[in-house]
């Protein structure tokens, strides 16, 4: 509904700008308690469902409700890849099942899918060189970059 009705420059920079807040709010060091219930993480769940749908974007709720979550480093960063992982894996399904999975989408898939690992690859490399007490600090500029860039970034 909101893609029919709002122009997408729009769209793109709320989205940005509400992930600013966010890492704000979390670099000032909020941890939500209890945050792993479903009360807090069910509507991450939905605003990153919705941010999905509307820009494309729905990872950083979700990464920013697991970076308030009192858990280890380590614990947080298998939980992201394998929401990630499913989530991912779960658009596909749907978009197979909507029609709207082309030949050329499949391709476009395919030749992501092995920088997606790679990817996975190199950050732990990082993440086990770098140790467990910079990681949600890194998080949360790589995330405040995303956004900057996003908004920044010509319409």
């Amino acid at each position: 509904y909101a893609l029919s009705v709002l122009e997408p420059e729009l769209i793109r920079r709320t989205v940005n700008v509400l992930v600013l807040i966010l890492v704000a709010v979390l670099a000032r060091g909020v941890h939500l308690k209890r945050a792993d219930r479903p009360i807090v993480l069910a509507p991450a769940g939905v605003m990153g469902g919705m941010l999905n749908g509307v820009g494309g974007v729905g990872g950083p709720p979700v990464v920013l409700t697991f970076l308030s979550i009192d858990e280890p480093p380590k614990v947080t960063r298998a939980n992201l890849i394998a929401y990630f992982f499913l989530a991912n894996s779960g658009g596909l399904v749907m978009m197979a099942v909507a029609g709207v999975l082309t030949m050329d989408t499949a391709e476009l898939i395919a030749i992501a899918v092995l920088p997606f690992f790679g990817g996975i690859h190199f950050g732990s490399k990082i993440f086990k060189n770098a140790g467990s007490a910079s990681y949600r600090k890194v998080a949360l500029i790589f995330l405040a970059t995303v956004a900057l860039i996003g908004l920044l970034w010509p319409g």
